[in-house]
């Protein structure tokens, strides 16, 4: 069985280099061309597979019930560079936290969920993640709607 710092071949698009494992988490050490933007239609077929559209339902006292939209990918900390170009991708809204071994980068800002949708509007997603996020921004559209305090009664 091979140790994991010994080298290995790595492709990352039409780059193949030789590195070692315990270097490849950090990606800037790859190669320059792939700390530039990332491709539109690269996001998208990457939420296809990785990430969550949710939403939380909240019940309060004085204001009633409460939707809170959330987007988010998780993935393990040593991907978490590929988290912060997506982060940057979306103009640097939302944050991203560790859990763990675990890295999260989550959208729940409701002015930031608006540059979340407009992305998936105009590059659109093609597995059954597609029907999550109509009922997601069908959700969203309502909630906006409903009052100025996002309130439901």
């Amino acid at each position: 069985m091979k140790n994991l710092k010994q080298t290995s071949n790595l492709t990352l698009g039409n780059y193949r280099s030789s590195t070692s494992l315990s270097s490849a988490s950090n990606i800037s050490s790859l190669h320059p061309s792939i700390l530039s933007p990332l491709n539109p239609w690269y996001i998208t077929g990457f939420s296809d597979g990785e990430s969550c559209f949710s939403l939380d339902i909240k019940k309060k006292i004085k204001t009633g019930w409460r939707v809170e939209a959330r987007f988010q990918i998780c993935l393990h900390e040593k991907d978490r560079a590929l988290l912060e170009m997506i982060r940057a991708y979306f103009g640097g809204i939302g944050n991203i936290t560790k859990q763990e071994n675990f890295v999260h980068y989550q959208v729940f800002a409701q002015k930031d969920i608006s540059i979340i949708i407009a992305h998936f509007d105009k590059y659109k997603l093609i597995t059954n993640k597609l029907i999550d996020y109509i009922l997601f921004k069908q959700a969203f559209d309502l909630s906006q709607r409903t009052s100025h305090s996002r309130r439901f009664s």
